[in-house]
Formats: C-alpha cells, sequence, structure tokens
C-alpha cells in the first residue's frame, strides 16, 4: 500500500481477496500484485549513473520492450512526449520523484 491511504478502498480490496497488506514509500493508492507476478522497484539515484530522467526513462522503455518481446508479449513505446510501454491499451507503470527514479512493473 502506498502512501495515499483511502480506507475505504483498503476495506473493499481486504474484503475482496483476504490480502495481506505490505506497506511502502512509493506513492499512490493500494496495489494488488497476484501469484507468479514479478514485483521490482528499483530505486536509483539518476546522478550516480550520469543520466537525466529523460535519458534513463527513454533506456528504460527500451529495455522493457525488449524483455517482454522475449516472453511473447508485444509492447511499445508511449505516443511523442509520452513516457511508458504500453501493451495494448495497458501501460506499465513508473514514478519520477526529484531526482530518483522508481519503476514497478
Amino acid at each position: 500500500m502506498g502512501t495515499v491511504n483511502y480506507p475505504e478502498a483498503l476495506k473493499l480490496q481486504h474484503k475482496l481477496m483476504g490480502a495481506q497488506l505490505q506497506y511502502t514509500q512509493r506513492g499512490g493508492d493500494i496495489i494488488s500484485h497476484g501469484p507468479h507476478q514479478a514485483i521490482l522497484y528499483p530505486i536509483i539515484l539518476l546522478r550516480d549513473i550520469g543520466l537525466g530522467a529523460t535519458k534513463y526513462v527513454e533506456k528504460l522503455e527500451l529495455t522493457m520492450i525488449e524483455l517482454t518481446s522475449m516472453y511473447g508479449v508485444k509492447a511499445q513505446a508511449g505516443q511523442k512526449c509520452e513516457t511508458r510501454v504500453w501493451v495494448e491499451d495497458r501501460k506499465i507503470r513508473d514514478h519520477i520523484s526529484w531526482i530518483s527514479i522508481q519503476h514497478g512493473y
């Protein structure tokens, strides 16, 4: 569960799924991860790797597209000026906060 906390959403999710809750420092509301779903949240200080946010996201997008294709999933970059990777009409999430970047997928 992220830093945005909605008691109603928490109660509904918990009731419907009987899920265990894990609290994190990421932004956002509640997110549910199903069985066998990889959960990765690398946190990288961009200045330490000599990249700006735009260049890092571009490289990460290409990496995600190549990785998903290895598993037979056709992903694509978003439209111009849209920093997301899409699988059909669903996006793979990302979050940039000040000088660190976090991706959850």
